[in-house]
């Protein structure tokens, strides 16, 4: 009997930053087309399922949404996965380990173009990054925060299904600043006052406060987005590591809404867009292919280039608060500010 493939989690350490302070910026995901899996022996039948599983976890990552998989397009893109497959390379797990990983890259321009045919924006590479704060109770009923170097591997929870989703974490280090900071009855009770103020040391794009605990016989994890955009919701599994890596599936749905909200029905508008601090063609190129991986923009063009400052008109739709929100998290631009035309920004150095 054949055991089906697996997804592999590869180092899911590096979806889950190291912890500690550092400037504020949005967090580039260069893996997205990237998945790994664990496979039992090199059958072609095998790798096909592999990689029919793993293009449809591309394609979800791209898309920001899950929705993306009951549509004609990717029904269509699954049913001839290979097509979209660019390498494919097996290695041993090392000895005494039967199962084989099957590395997989997909093509990203024709992964883009079926999320864009299921009628979605594709959510670039620029994703932000995500402070979670945990409130876990354990099952004698006494509560603890979930830091980077957590024993019960829940931290690793959370950074498997960042990976899987194609999320940018960090969890806090629960150090002597945190603690003084910060009281796990603060995060049980919902006060976000000193949460916030914790929160700046780690430079965070978002935070989100979560309560682990036991529920009708499994695990409920209740989650809560902070800051503008904030909602909350709940998640379920029979263990914590599985609520919590449920909880992570509506973090990355409300994510996409709000970095690369759908735009269909909206009507593009157009506004001009000031770079100022351009002082090579390089700058310009790569303003330019930022704006061309920005979900909310619709084409920009270069109307004016005058000493250290370029003029672009940027057609968009999704609305002017996505796009900011876009701009905002770049680690391209040290400053987004709203102009009388439009919006300006100022080149990072």
């Amino acid at each position: 009997m054949r055991r089906s493939a697996s997804l592999l989690s590869g180092v899911a350490v590096a979806w889950l930053l190291l912890a500690g302070p550092r400037p504020a910026a949005a967090v580039p995901v260069p893996e997205l087309h990237r998945v790994e899996v664990l496979v039992e022996g090199r059958d072609p039948a095998l790798r096909e399922e592999a990689i029919r599983a793993a293009l449809a976890q591309v394609l979800v990552r791209v898309a920001g949404r899950s929705a993306v998989l009951g549509t004609e397009a990717a029904r269509a893109a699954l049913a001839d996965a290979s097509r979209l497959l660019v390498r494919y390379a097996y290695r041993d797990r090392g000895p005494g380990d039967e199962a084989t990983v099957l590395a997989l890259r997909f093509d990203e321009a024709a992964v883009a173009e079926v999320v864009r045919a299921a009628g979605l924006p594709v959510w670039g590479e620029e994703r932000p990054l995500t402070l979670v704060w945990v409130a876990a109770e354990t099952a004698d009923g006494a509560r603890r925060l979930v830091v980077a170097d957590d024993e019960a591997g829940l931290a690793q929870a959370l950074a498997l299904a960042g990976q899987r989703r194609g999320l940018p974490l960090v969890v806090p280090l629960g150090d002597l600043a945190d603690r003084a900071a910060v009281d796990v009855a603060d995060l049980w009770a919902g006060f976000d006052a000193p949460v916030m103020e914790a929160s700046r040391r780690y430079g965070a794009d978002r935070i989100a406060v979560v309560r682990l605990g036991a529920a009708g016989g499994g695990w409920r994890a209740s989650w809560r987005l902070l800051g503008e955009g904030g909602t909350a919701w709940e998640a379920f599994g029979a263990s914590p590591a599985q609520a919590l890596g449920a909880g992570i599936d509506g973090l990355a749905e409300r994510l996409a809404e709000l970095y690369a909200p759908i735009g269909a029905g909206d009507a593009v508008q157009t506004l001009h867009l000031r770079v100022e601090g351009v002082q090579t063609l390089a700058d310009i190129v790569r303003v330019e292919r930022y704006l061309a991986g920005l979900p909310a923009a619709a084409g920009a063009m270069l109307v004016a280039l005058e000493g250290e400052r370029a003029e672009f008109r940027l057609r968009h739709e999704g609305g002017l608060a996505a796009l900011r929100r876009g701009l905002e998290v770049a680690d391209l631009f040290a400053e987004v500010r709203a102009t009388d035309q439009g919006i300006a920004v100022r080149l990072r150095r």
